[in-house]
């Protein structure tokens, strides 16, 4: 075509059923069947665009498990016009397995531009399509560098080469004169060979903060991330290290039974059943020490494999000695040649150090204290369900609590009957009937309630207040004198202390809220609210008119309930019939009481007809409300 003069028509045509050979049995159809014309033209301003591509050198090794590698690179140069970029195919043709060796494939330009989706994988082939929508414009005389990044997961001890292998893989277009524009060659990007995999080791972020308790078993001090990349990768030992911060004993009176496990469920070497006696407490075991904190060593290896690009989490655990106290650091030391791929089958690397947290080491994490979330308050003589006492036991994040028996003792004057206790709103143990001044009451329910580890429970007191009970001012009526517990991991003994570290008990027991005990109960004031409306003629046959709103206050010596209630008229009233209703609504302490009046002309029957109607004729009239349900301020 490019010998066609200008302007030169051309149609192209089947004639006949003749001109189709085929081994079907007949050939028919409308002939001549013809394409429309196309007139061809010389383009010389501007001249139809030019695309010219070239290879840039890029690294040629590359360690497996390498993510965003760049493997491989080439240049675009437009000239006369600009050129769209629609689709690039690329094709690894290298010796690595094109399906699983290589993942996420993507394009990007040196300015940091997308080009087309990013691929997860490539065909089996090896290909891989880019589609750019809309299409990338490169203009005239400028030029693009496009690079090609992956991640390389396997293929260890092969080559992985990326190529533009046709001139079609690479559609553009012209943008003036929207025509097909080919690369100048096409290109094979440059080899990597693919090396030896890696390993790399973090700390978990599930690894364990906070305390730690005495007698406390299969412990976990430390959680490490670790990654196999590229290749199966053969651990051949893990030094560690254990630092505590104090103690009276060497590191036998601290730890034993040491041990590292994975989340598959597998152990990573054998258990060191007991540290190192020459190591004080308050310094450092580690594997430099006659007993080596480490599972396996150069020359005796524990052949712990991780198959290629695995997560693994190993956990170090250990018993906690009896004895044991101040903090302790659990941490991997690096290693040095303690890892070897299984495919390159050399000694790639060394394990990288993994600092652990401190954990304290706590021998009391049983406690108690007055709850100060409940304060205090006033009783009533014969009030019934009292609560005169309430505070909070609470365990350490070491572990949990089991609390069997809680004991209260009463006041010198103690005027109540039916003493009970309730943990977190659930009653626990039994009623003690009849109480007497001074005494220890112990309450032990029929299963132990848990203390959650690092958590709490509220313990409350509850009294009936006897009728003869006289007024003695504030007074402390219950004390927390003790409570009997295990650990609910060590099962050791737990003693209960104060928040100040002091041993809970007859000398040392912890007050509850004090309280006044009145003998006349509460008050009760009652006033026109601010909100009531100001006089005004009330029209017949309107309804929903508010007549009056008034606010009762209760006093802060005790609940009032409210049974009957009388409103009467100011004024008498000629013969009138009245719907009224009743509402109240609540504001605190304070209750607020609407009568609202439907008032129409009178009927004979109207009062039968309408719940709540009166028929009021000549005196003052009034009403009565008694409330099935008392009105509790």
């Amino acid at each position: 075509m490019l010998n066609f003069s200008n302007n030169h028509t051309m149609a192209w045509g089947l004639n006949a059923a003749a001109d189709v050979v085929s081994n079907a049995s007949s050939v028919s159809g409308t002939f001549p069947a013809t394409s429309n014309a196309m007139t061809f033209v010389s383009v010389t301003d501007p001249a139809i665009a030019t695309l010219t591509s070239a290879v840039v050198t890029t690294g040629s090794s590359v360690n497996a498990g390498t993510t965003g590698y760049l493997a491989g690179s080439f240049t675009l140069v437009a000239a006369n016009s600009a050129v769209l970029l629609d689709r690039i195919v690329i094709t690894q043709n290298g010796s690595i397995i094109s399906g699983t060796d290589v993942t996420n494939v993507k394009l990007v330009t040196t300015g940091g531009q997308q080009l087309g989706s990013v691929l997860p994988n490539l065909s089996a082939d090896g290909k891989g399509t880019f589609v750019m929508s809309p299409a990338y414009e490169i203009p005239s005389g400028q030029t693009i560098q496009v690079n090609v990044y992956a991640d390389v997961v396997g293929g260890v001890n092969r080559t992985l080469i990326f190529n533009v292998l046709n001139l079609r893989d690479l559609q553009a277009r012209d943008k003036t004169y929207n025509v097909g524009v080919s690369p100048s060659a096409t290109l094979a990007l440059t080899t990597t060979t693919v090396e030896a995999g890696t390993l790399t080791l973090t700390l978990d972020p599930s690894s364990p903060t906070g305390n730690i308790a005495p007698s406390q078993t299969n412990v976990t001090v430390l959680k490490v991330k670790v990654v196999a990349y590229g290749e199966q990768v053969k651990v051949l030992y893990i030094p560690f290290q254990i630092v505590t911060g104090g103690g009276t004993t060497d590191f036998t009176g601290q730890v034993d039974n040491i041990y590292m496990v994975d989340d598959a469920g597998n152990q990573i070497g054998t258990t060191i059943t007991a540290a190192d006696s020459s190591v004080a407490a308050g310094g450092t075991w580690d594997n430099n020490d006659s007993t080596a904190a480490t599972f396996g060593t150069s020359s005796s290896n524990i052949n712990y494999l991780i198959p290629a690009n695995t997560t693994r989490i190993w956990s170090l655990k250990l018993d906690v000695v009896s004895t044991a106290s101040s903090t302790m650091t659990t941490s991997l030391v690096a290693g040095t040649n303690n890892y070897q791929g299984q495919i390159s089958n050399v000694s790639t690397g060394d394990t990288t150090a993994v600092g652990g947290n401190q954990l304290t080491i706590t021998s009391s994490p049983f406690q108690a204290k007055q709850n100060s979330a409940f304060g205090a308050g006033n009783i009533v003589k014969g009030q019934t369900a009292a609560k005169i006492g309430s505070f909070v036991l609470s365990a350490s994040s070491a572990e949990g609590i089991n609390v069997s028996t809680i004991t209260l003792t009463s006041s010198s004057t103690f005027p109540f009957a039916n003493l009970m206790i309730k943990v977190n709103g659930v009653q626990f143990g039994d009623n003690k009937g009849s109480l007497l001044a001074a005494t220890d009451y112990t309450f032990a329910g029929t299963s132990p309630v848990l203390i959650p580890a690092g958590g709490s429970v509220t313990v409350d007191a509850y009294v009936d207040v006897l009728t003869s009970a006289t007024a003695l001012g504030s007074s402390t009526y219950v004390k927390l004198d003790s409570a009997s517990a295990v650990g609910a991991l060590t099962a050791s003994s737990q003693t209960l202390k104060t928040t100040g570290g002091d041993n809970v008990d007859n000398s040392n027991d912890i007050a509850g809220q004090s309280f006044t005990v009145n003998t006349t109960g509460g008050t009760m004031t009652i006033a026109k609210d601010a909100a009531s409306p100001a006089s005004y003629q009330a029209v017949m046959g309107k309804t929903g008119q508010s007549l009056g709103i008034w606010r009762f206050t209760g006093s802060a010596v005790s609940d009032t309930n409210i049974t009957d209630m009388t409103v009467t008229a100011s004024t008498s009233v000629s013969c009138c019939c009245f719907r009224y209703r009743f509402r109240h609504c609540r504001r605190g302490n304070r209750l607020l009481l609407h009568l609202p009046l439907h008032q129409s002309a009178c009927h004979s029957d109207e009062h039968r007809r309408f719940y709540g109607t009166s028929r009021q004729c000549g005196f003052v009239p009034f009403w009565r409300f008694h409330f099935k349900r008392a009105v509790h301020i």
